[in-house]
């Protein structure tokens, strides 16, 4: 999946939702499923959970997210004992920047020597102690990145309780999301994020004057998407990539990391604030599935694929 505006490998085709009536149009559809409607603008990956994403010329979508070469989507995270440690409880997280080269992983932050990391998984990580890590209600088997790299962030957080951990991929490990029908490995629900720039567009204009500007580091999506109308992504189904087939499961719950500023590392009201005054669904069934969460962006399954 590559993002693009004059190739098709950068074009976002939907499921065609009529129903066919004749030979001849059943032919078509079968031959012609999906409709051009939107065009990848950008794809980040985001190797360190709470850690800035890397933005990617394309991507291979696989049951647990997101792969570019050797680098993992959400294959790394911080803990405390059993549990993540995110911008949620840190937001200076926000101000470690993140590259790439060679398959290793730089990151670098005021007042700290740069912490390079190999993004590969670690060859002999079975033969290393283990252990659980907690995201939600979802536990993972880990193993530490290294000391040297747990160490590198209780200095910059000055704490002295955070481990730097490495998921173990297989097919025992695999988690659930907080739906428990969505496989991920650290995220929280879904391991693809999407949201247009309609949508983020609509929401800056409803911001109260006097608010900066929202950007979409702020949501962390892994589909920028354009050329469609706001919150078009809402009613979709399904969706081709490139060569991946993607299905949309559920509108994204926004929590509280979204507040966290990228640019300061510094929590405020918004966007949750104005998000609340138009777009929770209050229904009975929204009710139910969302729990008064705002909305904003959507969570698809992807297929194997580029």
């Amino acid at each position: 999946m590559a993002p693009g505006t004059g190739t098709h490998v950068g074009v976002l085709a939907l499921t065609a939702t009529f129903v066919a009536g004749t030979v001849g149009v059943t032919y078509w559809w079968l031959r012609n499923r999906f409709l051009k409607v939107a065009r990848v603008k950008s794809i980040v990956i985001y190797p360190i959970k709470s850690i800035m994403g890397l933005e990617i010329p394309y991507a291979h979508c696989s049951i647990e997210g997101l792969v570019y070469g050797a680098i993992k989507d959400r294959s790394m995270m911080l803990a405390a004992g059993e549990c993540v440690v995110s911008m949620r409880e840190e937001p200076s997280l926000a101000l470690i920047h993140l590259s790439h080269e060679d398959g290793k992983l730089t990151l670098t932050a005021d007042a700290m020597d740069p912490l390079i990391v190999d993004a590969a998984a670690d060859p002999d990580a079975h033969t290393k102690a283990s252990f659980t890590a907690k995201v939600w209600s979802n536990y993972h088997k880990a193993v530490e990145v290294s000391p040297q790299a747990s160490a590198w962030f209780n200095r910059y957080l000055k704490r002295e309780d955070v481990r730097f951990l490495r998921v173990l991929r297989d097919d025992r490990n695999i988690a659930r999301g907080e739906n428990s029908s969505i496989p991920v490995a650290f995220q929280d629900t879904s391991a693809i994020h999407m949201l247009s720039v309609a949508s983020l567009k609509d929401f800056n204009s409803k911001l109260p004057e006097g608010n900066v500007e929202v950007t979409e580091h702020n949501f962390r999506p892994s589909f920028l998407i354009e050329g469609c109308d706001a919150y078009a992504e809402d009613h979709w189904s399904s969706a081709r990539l490139g060569d991946a087939e993607i299905a949309f499961v559920m509108r994204c719950p926004r929590c509280i990391l979204t507040t966290v500023d990228p640019s300061t590392g510094t929590k405020a009201v918004e966007p949750l604030k104005t998000l609340r005054t138009y777009r929770v669904d209050r229904s009975e069934l929204g009710k139910e599935k969302y729990k008064m969460y705002p909305l904003f962006g959507v969570l698809p399954v992807c297929c194997e694929g580029r």
